[in-house]
């Protein structure tokens, strides 16, 4: 089980602040809108090369205690292995499998209350 590098950040925000947000992300620091799968709710994926490094989620809601950042993602190797140290350490998790996108994400929260979402690409669970 392992951690191979960062995967993404996730950003939450009105509509408004998305757009604004979006736009510093590309116009700014040169990041570029690419595809994003239909997860029933408006967002985006900002691209650096062919990879999705900031992913943008459109929510009415109020920020939550951390702020407009909902998430950290880690991209992943070994799934049985994590499940095993995760279960090991009695750490609570669930499970959503992305049969487009070949991968299965674990998604946990660390003692200070941060989502972590664990990607393992071309994974699944027996």
């Amino acid at each position: 089980m392992a951690i191979a590098s960062i995967h993404h950040i996730n950003i939450t925000a009105s509509q408004q602040l998305i757009d604004e947000v979006a736009q510093f992300y590309t116009n700014v620091l040169g990041l570029t809108e690419g595809y994003r799968p239909d997860f029933g709710v408006p967002g985006n994926w900002l691209y650096k090369d062919n990879h999705p490094l900031v992913h943008l989620l459109v929510l009415d809601n109020e920020p939550g205690s951390n702020g407009h950042f909902d998430h950290i993602a880690f991209l992943c190797t070994d799934l049985p292995g994590m499940i095993k140290k995760l279960q090991s350490y009695d750490v609570e998790y669930s499970v959503f499998e992305m049969p487009e996108l070949k991968q299965t994400q674990l998604f946990i929260t660390d003692p200070a209350g941060i989502k972590v979402e664990l990607n393992f690409h071309g994974e699944k669970l027996e």
